[in-house]
């Protein structure tokens, strides 16, 4: 389901990651329908598990590239209302 350099992951696994973290956000962060949730972190097979997971919850995922000037992310975090980055 998912190359990314040395990280091969099959549908299965991918599935579990995700699963595993949109709990966590759920219980752990409170995380709910309808937030905004920011990925701020390289893009790899992490990355794509964080997507997943966020969709999981029923909450939506603004992604963030880190190589962006700190005044833009800054900006990007005001304006979305991101509940948890």
């Amino acid at each position: 389901a998912l190359v990314d350099g040395a990280v091969h992951l099959s549908y299965r696994h991918l599935n579990e990651r995700a699963n595993r973290l949109a709990n966590y956000l759920v219980t752990a962060c409170g995380v709910v329908k309808g937030m905004r949730i920011g990925l701020l972190f390289e893009r790899g097979a992490d990355w794509i598990v964080a997507m997943l997971a966020v969709l999981k919850t029923g909450a939506a995922y603004v992604p963030i590239d880190p190589a962006y000037p700190q005044s833009r992310i800054a900006h990007m975090i005001e304006t979305a209302e991101m509940a948890l980055i």
